[in-house]
């Protein structure tokens, strides 16, 4: 299962970000959008994911970040 959310507010962003990963916020303060992709299930539709991620950074200025990894994760090593 995929499922995308998104989250608009410069505030709201940057506090979900700095509760999540406290020590970690990469100049979150003025970030006016925020996608999320939860994925779930034992095969996620890892093309699909890359297509949304291509059309988030052809869109806007995108920083990748994962609950393991923080902001030192890139758009390829989450398929591993």
């Amino acid at each position: 299962m995929l499922m995308l959310e998104v989250h608009v507010g410069v505030a709201a962003i940057a506090e979900a970000v700095i509760a999540t990963s406290p020590n970690d916020e990469q100049g979150i303060w003025g970030c006016d959008l925020l996608a999320m992709v939860t994925l779930s299930g034992n095969n996620p539709d890892w093309p699909l994911v890359n297509r949304i991620w291509a059309a988030v950074v052809s869109l806007w200025k995108a920083v990748p970040w994962d609950e393991s990894s923080g902001f030192e994760i890139t758009a390829s090593a989450s398929q591993s």
